[in-house]
């Protein structure tokens, strides 16, 4: 392997996250959303369109041996074990999916001018977090100040998520670091006035509230990697370049 270089993106193969170190700078990352569209006698087009848009990644490495693409090699060839990427990019975003940003209860907020429907009473959210790393959870809210809004839980212990001072919509946003890697659980429990929610990992909440670009982490099958040979030595692993692509599944 040659010097480690930084890449965002981690790979939970199993039960343990696996950094890919070496990936090569300019990652393409393509969105397809299925639609339908029909057109009318009367030349009107109507679409239909699904409700999530699935991710492609491609990942390449240059000049590097197995060593560095040794996880990608290991998921692709056990297609039937559970294999999750995790985005840093995308991370400091937001991780939630786009149906756990927004509720569905007919009430109306405004956030930074926009308008956007409260959470109902019971909607939740879910990700995956990694142990020993700052996260941010954030929310607009129009509660009284102090008011239990929801709850969220790092394994079995809900702890509540309380309304900040002030009046009117408001952001509020509060940290917490797991001791272990784990699931997170958020539940909205009053109803009609939280929305915009929004799960980032390090500290970049001063920005507010930002949409989702899809949950990270996620679901992916990878494809097994394509490699062209570059320099082969004695009693040393060769160096290649070498591709895959890794497809949201689920």
């Amino acid at each position: 392997m040659t010097h480690s270089r930084r890449a965002p993106y981690h790979l939970l193969v199993g039960s343990m996250w696996k950094h890919l170190e070496n990936v090569a700078p300019g990652v393409p990352i393509t969105a397809t959303r299925p639609t339908s569209l029909f057109s009318t006698l009367g030349n009107t087009v109507y679409a239909r369109v699904g409700p999530v848009a699935k991710r492609v990644w491609g990942f390449a490495f240059e000049w590097e041996d197995p060593e560095a693409t040794r996880w990608l090699d290991y998921a692709a060839s056990r297609p039937e074990r559970e294999v999750w990427l995790l985005d840093e990019n995308l991370a400091q975003i937001n991780m939630l999916p786009v149906s756990a940003t927004e509720g569905q209860s007919g009430v109306w907020i405004d956030v930074d001018g926009l308008t956007m429907q409260a959470f109902t009473s019971g909607e939740t959210a879910a990700s995956k977090v990694r142990g020993n790393v700052a996260h941010h959870l954030s929310f607009t809210t129009t509660a009284a100040p102090g008011a239990t809004v929801g709850v969220y839980a790092l394994g079995s212990t809900p702890i509540a998520i309380k309304a900040p001072d002030g009046v009117g919509p408001r952001r509020s946003s509060f940290s917490f670091v797991p001791d272990v890697d784990v699931d997170l659980a958020v539940q909205w429990t009053a109803a009609n006035v939280v929305t915009a929610a929004r799960l980032t990992v390090g500290s970049v909440d001063a920005l507010g509230f930002l949409p989702s670009r899809g949950a990270t982490p996620c679901r992916v099958l990878v494809g097994d990697g394509a490699a062209t040979y570059k320099m082969a030595w004695k009693d040393r692993l060769s160096l290649s370049d070498s591709s895959y692509v890794l497809t949201e599944v689920g």
